[in-house]
């Protein structure tokens, strides 16, 4: 069965998606905060962390050293991914393997709220196993449907995986 398939690698991976995804996460998080820095040499607003300092400074007849702040909007974190996995018949006896990384990337990805597509490609063929609109949970099925045949003409994979992506309004997108 597909579900179960995918359910035994899943649980074969599944330390390696909670770091990814508890990492993925907090660095996404500290990226999009905006962030203040106290005890700059020049800006427009008191730091009120060395107002002691920049006052006794002051008192003593003596310009500040670090008596300001400065505050650094978040960035761009929306972010999009396309992983693409060969099906190719040369995989053979690394499909279980694959498959496992395969699911290992779109897990996190997916948990953090990143719109993930997951492909593959054999012979002239992409099989499509999430689109960016839909849940892992929902389609973990399809991951159980790998299969090792045909040439390897990466380019059909890749195709599909470029088109899919430059539609994409996302400040980054990455493909695996």
């Amino acid at each position: 069965n597909n579900i179960e398939l995918a359910n035994e690698r899943e649980i074969l991976t599944r330390r390696q998606t909670k770091y990814l995804t508890q990492h993925l996460s907090r660095v996404i998080r500290d990226m999009e905060k905006n962030k203040t820095y106290h005890g700059v040499k020049k800006g427009k607003k008191l730091s009120s962390k060395t107002l002691i300092n920049t006052v006794v400074a002051l008192k003593g007849r003596q310009m500040p050293k670090r008596a300001f702040k400065k505050t650094v909007e978040g960035l761009d974190v929306s972010f999009s991914a396309c992983v693409v996995m060969d099906q190719s018949g040369s995989m053979g006896d690394n499909l279980s393997l694959a498959s496992q990384i395969f699911q290992a990337l779109v897990i996190p990805l997916d948990k953090i709220g990143c719109p993930v597509k997951a492909i593959g490609f054999r012979g002239h063929n992409v099989d499509v196993f999430k689109e960016f609109h839909e849940s892992y949970k929902r389609v973990k099925g399809r991951f159980g449907s790998t299969a090792a045949q045909g040439g390897t003409p990466m380019h059909h994979g890749l195709q599909n995986a470029l088109l899919s992506m430059s539609a994409r309004p996302e400040g980054h997108r990455v493909i695996f």
